[in-house]
């Protein structure tokens, strides 16, 4: 067990800060030789165990700041799980053969978390194709989704003729990342499973 309960851990990560730190260590700590052995069964290295695990806890970080953990089991079973699934997806990538296919799931994840893990997946996604589009399709898109500009705000901010320019400006960034998303291998694989 770690630490502190599963129950305290999900309060102090919620909670930020300096005990957010603590509890993520402790939860990397407790969760490191289940993972470790996990992973060298199903042909993995100690470094891709190390890999996958720091993943999975910014998963569960981000899942539980963002407010979408429902509690309907343990942080750490669920840490476990998203461990399990980016390692299995890992190897689908890899194509390499895995004794999971065999193995018993000791931990079980409640099908009702499954989608948040799902939707982090595709939010990474779009964050790195997002990353890929030029400068000011970033910047108006960001401005517009992340910081809630109005197109009028927008004329002024970034130096445009009307509203109208910042609309076909925003749409033509839209159209760009929608078809970056659709031409996306990982996207599609990740809607598929």
């Amino acid at each position: 067990m770690p630490k502190s309960n599963t129950s305290q851990l999900f309060t102090d990560i919620k909670s930020g800060g300096k005990r957010c730190e603590l509890a993520l260590m402790d939860l990397y700590d407790y969760m490191k030789p289940q993972i470790l052995k996990f992973i060298s069964q199903n042909n993995g290295t100690k470094e891709e165990a190390k890999d996958i695990l720091q993943d999975a806890i910014v998963t569960v970080y981000t899942i539980v700041r963002r407010g979408d953990f429902q509690e309907k089991s343990t942080l750490t079973t669920f840490t476990y799980a998203v461990a399990k699934n980016l390692w299995m997806n890992k190897l689908k990538r890899k194509k390499v053969e895995s004794k999971y296919a065999q193995a018993q799931i000791d931990q079980p994840i409640s099908i009702d978390e499954v989608p948040a893990y799902y939707d982090f997946e595709r939010r990474s996604i779009v964050e790195q194709l997002f990353g890929q589009l030029g400068a000011d399709c970033k910047k108006i898109l960001t401005l517009v989704y992340y910081q809630n500009y109005s197109m009028k705000e927008l004329v002024n901010i970034l130096h445009f003729d009307n509203e109208q320019v910042v609309r076909n400006k925003k749409y033509k960034c839209m159209k760009r990342l929608k078809a970056m998303i659709g031409d996306s291998e990982e996207f599609k694989k990740l809607l598929k499973e």
